[in-house]
């Protein structure tokens, strides 16, 4: 009797088993258990891009100010990753890094005019798309940074240009994106969106809003967009452009321009006086002739970035205060937003949310105003998955961009044949520990096409590759220091070829 009552309740015990794995089968969390079994199946997928937003300004990092309390709130709920970091100084090669897992040196997308992407190189809309996703883009369109024609041409469903149609009503914008996002969850189709906000880019104008960190004003910097775009056309003006962009053209002293801008600097050349060179400027400008960047950058150029004196700490510290206005302004906006709208339904369930950035900004730190150089003021990045019912967690491990895209294949439950320069952090996700790689970044392509940093644990090697040969720049502990001001470089030599000889065996096998 009494082996018989056993053998009953060991039978409940294995039905009660069973009904709680049906039950939960389908539940990210009890998922995670199980390895090789996708945490977030079939989800839909929602890349948040915040330009130029620096993890070293965002309160969530630890910076003095509270630039970022929503986004705070969001990486408690998340997968918050404490040491993230860029694989290139601007948004060109480190979208493209993002989006095809690889690293600039093998998509080799580094130039805004003539770079395109092979198309047997892996993208990630594309992947999404050949597995049943619908993908949209809310984002510029065939500019210097994204361009649709050269590189986006593959796995996009919709494509949304009125991007700068809603320049100042980013919340509106983000709720048109996650409008997509829940009216496809209804209909049940799988949808991946990609989000981009210019909140934080230079220049730093706060237009009519007060000035939030700081009582100071420096007059000769515009603080409203309409300052810089509908300055008139100056004689000085005018003789800056005939100064500026030849050089332009012949060693990107600033941006280069496409062929008809020659023609229009021709133009000008010959004008027979100044009335005539601002009709031409002005028709010029009237027929946006000029295609992806041109006469826009020249004058922003002009009307702002040529009125800084770098030197001047008092105005750098400004545009520093501006900047973080900024940062509290893209936080209110957009990720308030997303945080109320994530709040109100049940869409989340089954979305896993992204949230990084492209770079960061540099302000003087390493010699350097805006986002060229490659220390971690530029590269340190944010990043955050919000993956349903996989519990909140703060993960140490140094993480790139290049991570991103072979972690949603992962998390989703799609296979790729590509091999990535990243590798999928779900293993982290479970709670595994990461085995530590190298990281690698490149520069700013158009003014330091040769320096290149390699990251392993603590240590930061500069390296600057010419003709086939190597050569360490500077070397630096970024847990001892932070800041990158101490170059340890010559009393760690041996650590430095070792450094360099895993970087030449890592090249080799992603080429």
């Amino acid at each position: 009797m009494v082996r018989k009552k056993k053998f009953v309740f060991i039978i409940s015990v294995a039905v009660l088993v069973c009904v709680f794995v049906f039950l939960h089968y389908k539940n990210s969390l009890f998922r995670s258990v199980f390895p090789g079994t996708p945490l977030c199946k079939d989800c839909n997928v929602l890349l948040i891009s915040l330009d130029s937003c620096a993890a070293n300004h965002m309160s969530t990092y630890g910076y003095s100010r509270e630039t970022t309390p929503n986004f705070s709130l969001l990486a408690k709920e998340g997968i918050f990753f404490e040491d993230a970091f860029a694989n290139s100084t601007w948004t060109l090669p480190s979208h493209v890094s993002i989006f095809t897992g690889l690293y600039s040196y093998i998509h080799n997308v580094t130039q805004a005019y003539d770079s395109s992407l092979n198309s047997n190189l892996p993208l990630l809309p594309e992947i999404l798309q050949k597995n049943g996703y619908e993908t949209y883009f809310f984002a510029p369109k065939d500019e210097a940074t994204f361009p649709g024609e050269r590189v986006y041409n593959r796995g996009v469903t919709y494509w949304n240009t009125n991007y700068w149609d809603y320049h100042g009503k980013e919340d509106a914008y983000l709720s048109l994106a996650l409008g997509t996002l829940i009216t496809n969850n209804q209909k049940k189709r799988k949808t991946f969106v990609f989000f981009h906000t210019n909140l934080c880019h230079s220049p730093y104008i706060t237009e009519d809003e007060p000035l939030v960190y700081t009582d100071r004003k420096f007059p000769s910097i515009p603080l409203k967009q309409s300052e810089i775009s509908d300055a008139p056309f100056t004689k000085e003006y005018y003789q800056y452009l005939l100064r500026r962009m030849p050089q332009g053209f012949k060693d990107g002293d600033f941006r280069r321009a496409p062929e008809k801008i020659e023609t229009l600097l021709a133009n000008l050349q010959n004008a027979s006086n100044f009335d005539a060179a601002k009709q031409i400027y002005e028709e010029a400008e009237k027929s946006k002739f000029w295609g992806e960047i041109g006469l826009d950058d020249y004058q922003e150029k002009f009307e702002y970035w040529d009125k800084i004196d770098t030197k001047n700490s008092d105005l750098v510290g400004y545009l520093k205060d501006l900047y973080d206005q900024k940062l509290h302004d893209m936080d209110r906006v957009v990720i308030n937003t997303l945080k109320d709208t994530l709040d109100q339904g049940s869409w989340k369930k089954n979305t896993i949310v992204v949230i990084t950035a492209d770079h960061g900004e540099e302000f003087m730190e390493h010699g350097a105003l805006g986002h060229e150089t490659l220390y971690d003021d530029n590269t340190k990045i944010p990043l955050v998955f919000l993956i349903p019912g996989i519990r909140p967690a703060s993960i140490k491990n140094n993480v790139q961009q290049v991570d991103i895209a072979p972690t949603l294949l992962d998390l989703v439950g799609i296979f790729s044949p590509y091999k990535f320069s990243g590798k999928s952090l779900v293993n982290v996700v479970r709670g595994k520990s990461l085995q530590e790689r190298l990281l690698i970044a490149g520069g700013d392509f158009l003014f330091h096409p040769d320096l290149t940093t390699v990251r392993d644990g603590n240590w930061k090697l500069f390296i600057s590759e010419k003709n086939g040969s190597i050569l360490p720049y500077a070397l630096y502990n970024t847990v001892e220091d932070a800041n990158e001001v101490r170059d340890v470089l010559t009393g760690n030599i041996a650590r430095v070829s070792k450094m360099i000889q895993k970087y030449k065996t890592e090249k080799e096998s992603n080429l």
